[in-house]
């Protein structure tokens, strides 16, 4: 069975445009590299969490090294401390790609959303 993952780097200005057609288009997962820490401009944030309640969205950074901050920008729409209360999953300290690898090998052996949240707590501090 076939299990698309989308693979999105955030830029500065970017906005939810390309996010809102990961469902229709057949992607059964997204993987997200946000920025620095992992936030996101505010445009996209509401649509990766409408998005976080039918598919995995893994948040990671698009830096290549470190890990996702998970209590750092409190306050702010598009931080990764708001993206992470409210569905998105933390990639830890893998990058988008590693992530993007690791999802496949979920889909590929049967894990369901649950499982998938719980395996990415192991890449946590």
């Amino acid at each position: 069975k076939e299990t698309p993952v989308a693979l999105v780097t955030v830029s500065m200005d970017d906005d939810d445009r390309l996010l809102k057609h990961v469902i229709d288009d057949g992607y059964r997962a997204l993987v997200l590299e946000g920025l620095g820490g992992g936030h996101v401009p505010a445009a996209m944030s509401e649509t990766l969490i409408s998005l976080s309640k039918h598919i995995p969205v893994i948040l990671a950074s698009r830096t290549g090294r470190g890990e996702i901050l998970a209590d750092t920008y409190r306050g702010y729409i598009g931080s990764e401390t708001y993206l992470l209360e409210h569905g998105l999953i933390s990639a830890g300290w893998l990058d988008g790609r590693k992530a993007t690898m690791l999802l496949h090998l979920l889909f590929k052996t049967g894990n369901a959303y649950d499982e998938i949240r719980q395996v990415f707590t192991f890449f946590q501090k």
